[in-house]
Formats: structure tokens, sequence, C-alpha cells
């Protein structure tokens, strides 16, 4: 068995190769036409897994903005409550 060849999947398209077919397999859907759609902007991607990681990405900073803008709020007596708005509150409460 040492001494076959591994077998590569070679891309028809950009001439890249892969030892692995499913390496090959998701490789081939970046040459595709962006089919998949956010539901939040419109944008278009090739894959689930791009568009996925764009709506986590765009969420994440949507959240940190906004975020920001009650830390600028909460900052009573020097403390600031920045990931957790829950401390904010406990801490108003004592």
């Amino acid at each position: 068995m040492g001494d076959e060849e591994e077998k590569v999947w070679q891309c028809t398209e950009c001439g890249k190769s892969f030892k692995k077919y499913i390496t090959y397999y998701s490789h081939r859907k970046t040459h595709r036409p962006p089919s998949v759609v956010c539901h939040h902007c419109g944008n278009m991607f090739n894959t689930y897994a791009h568009r996925n990681s764009h709506i986590i990405t765009a969420l994440f900073f949507s959240l940190r903005k906004s975020l920001k803008k009650d830390l600028v709020q909460k900052t009573m007596c020097n403390k600031n409550f920045f990931l957790f708005e829950f401390a904010f509150f406990e801490h108003t409460r004592i």
C-alpha cells in the first residue's frame, strides 16, 4: 500500500489540486454563480457557510455597536459593564 500514489483531484476551472475529494467538492462551489441569499441584507454568496459567516460577522458588529452605545450611557461610578448588561442591573440594585 505504501507504493501506491495518492489520488489527486484537480479543479478544471483553476487547476488547483486537492488530496481529498470532499475538499475538492467544496472548492468547486466557489466557481458557481452565487445563489445563496442573506435574508438580512440581500447579499449573494456561493455557499451556505460563507453566508452564515457573513451573518455572524454582521451580527457581532451590530451587537458591538449597540453595546458601545449602552456603555456610554451606563458608566456611572466609573464602572464599565460592556459585556454583560445584566451585571449593570445587578450593580445598580446594590
